[in-house]
This record gives structure tokens, C-alpha cells and sequence, in this order.
């Protein structure tokens, strides 16, 4: 079934030395869409230089890159692990290029550093402490994440992603709920978004709490017990549901880590209109 979403960029910044994070950023991404797309109506694409970019002559290469690549991004996910890159005319890298201006265009930035081992033989001396020097620099400007293995990788990413967009899915998502849907008002629930949100409503705390543990993750308002199961099939449309009270403004999260999201101003006021 088709259906009108919005299309957000992620830009995967990074030197030559991490290409497996690189396809694990991308399959991150597409699993999102896979699961959270169609709820939300927000797609993520991910850019890349080395394939989104074509051949252009005039200009250094990196100012290319930015104008027609890294500068279009809405959000951007670094990653690095012995090298910081290659010099451009102002940078110390083009990577670091890429970060600075996402940054200065006060967009989500997320930075990630490899601690694996790495062979004596493989690595750049040069190299590894420019790349040192640049991470001491990044911890008086904000938080970034370090990872042992690329499925450490895969797994922080996947979470951090899901955090960042739902803390920036006011900002993000303005201009699709304009444009792909009519107000909240006028559109009815999907059914595992209203028995959460009848539930929520009708529970004094006004809560829906996602528990994750080892043996899988359940969701819960008060004492009531919705989805309970370790497998991804079975939790995705109770995910999907939150995702859909987020998107329509009825509920929001109610703590940093997004295992608790709680009934807003609003979604008390069209309790009336949706149920």
C-alpha cells in the first residue's frame, strides 16, 4: 500500500578506515524505515560522498562535497577509528569539515569513535594523533560515543538513532505533518495506537512505559500488559503505535532514555475526537 511520507538525509561522515561501519550505518537506517516509516510518514535516506556525489570541476573538491552532498543533510552520523582523513584547504580533514558545518548549522550531529584493536603495521602514527587530538577536542562540545566491535556499533546506533529522531521529531517532522495528512482531528488510530491511547487516557498516571530486558521487551500502561516478547516481528506495531501517538502530538516522551512516554495537553483535548 503506497502512502505520502517526508524524506529526511542522513549523512554518513567518515575517512577511508571505517567502510563496515559505513554499510552498518546504512543498514541501521533502512531498518528504521522498515519498521517505523509508514507510521511516522518520514523516510530516512542515507547520503554518502562516494555515492551521492558526482564528477564537477571548478571548484576543491571538498566544497563540492559539501554543495552537493553534506550541506543538504539533515542529520549527520560521524564515525571514525585510526584516521582523521585528508587535509582540505581549511580543515584538518574533509570529515571534519563535514561535522563543523553541520554543526554550525545547529543540526543533529552524532559522533562515534572506534576503540578496537587495530595491527602496529596498519597503523598511521601521523594520522592516529591528529584523529586523537580532534577527540579530546569533541569532549568540551558535547557528548560522542565510543564502540569495541561494529556490532557494538550496530546496536548503539540503532538505539541513539530512534532516541535522536523522536528528540527532534517536533523540529523534523513540522513540514510532514502539513504536508502528508490532514489534522489529528479529522484522522482516525490505527488499532494498536488507540488501545495504548485509550488505555493511557484512562490510567491516572497518563503513562505508556517500554521495558527492555534479556528476555525481550514489553509494554505496559499501569498494570496492563499490551505486548510482552523477545521477538521483532511481534513488538514492531506496539512500537509503531508509539511512534504514531509521537508523530500526531498525543503523547511525548517523559524521560531520556525512551522507555517512558506519557499523555500531553493536546492528547487530552482530542481524547474526544479520536475515541
Amino acid at each position: 500500500m503506497s502512502y505520502r511520507a517526508a524524506v529526511y538525509t542522513v549523512f554518513i561522515a567518515s575517512p577511508g578506515d571505517v567502510i563496515e561501519e559505513r554499510d552498518i550505518a546504512r543498514e541501521v537506517i533502512m531498518e528504521w524505515n522498515y519498521i517505523y516509516s509508514e507510521s511516522r510518514k518520514v523516510v530516512l535516506m542515507p547520503l554518502g560522498w562516494e555515492t551521492h556525489s558526482s564528477p564537477e570541476m571548478g571548484e576543491p573538491p571538498q566544497a563540492i562535497i559539501n554543495r552537493q552532498v553534506a550541506d543538504k543533510a539533515d542529520i549527520l552520523v560521524g564515525v571514525f577509528w585510526t584516521r582523521l582523513g585528508t587535509p582540505t584547504e581549511t580543515y584538518e580533514s574533509g570529515t571534519v569539515e563535514e561535522i563543523q558545518r553541520h554543526i554550525s548549522s545547529k543540526k543533529p550531529t552524532m559522533l562515534y569513535f572506534s576503540t578496537r584493536e587495530v595491527a602496529p603495521d596498519m597503523l598511521d602514527a601521523t594520522q592516529y594523533e591528529k584523529l586523537r587530538k580532534f577527540r579530546d577536542s569533541c569532549q568540551s562540545k558535547g557528548l560522542f560515543q565510543s564502540f569495541k566491535s561494529p556490532e557494538q556499533f550496530r546496536e548503539r546506533l540503532r538505539r541513539q538513532l530512534h532516541q535522536k529522531l523522536n528528540e527532534y521529531a517536533p523540529a523534523l517532522e513540522t513540514s510532514a505533518d502539513t504536508k502528508t495528512q490532514d489534522s489529528t482531528s479529522q484522522t482516525s488510530l490505527p488499532e494498536e495506537a488507540e488501545v495504548l491511547y485509550r488505555a493511557a487516557i484512562d490510567d491516572d498516571d497518563g503513562r505508556i512505559w517500554v521495558i527492555r530486558d534479556s528476555s525481550g521487551t514489553e509494554i505496559t500502561v499501569g498494570k496492563k500488559v499490551f505486548a510482552h516478547s523477545a521477538v521483532r516481528k511481534e513488538i514492531a506495531p506496539w512500537e509503531g503505535a508509539i511512534e504514531d501517538l509521537l508523530r500526531r502530538k498525543l503523547v511525548k516522551p517523559g524521560n531520556n532514555n525512551g522507555s517512558m512516554f506519557e499523555i500531553t495537553n493536546e492528547g487530552y483535548l482530542q481524547a474526544s475526537n479520536l475515541l
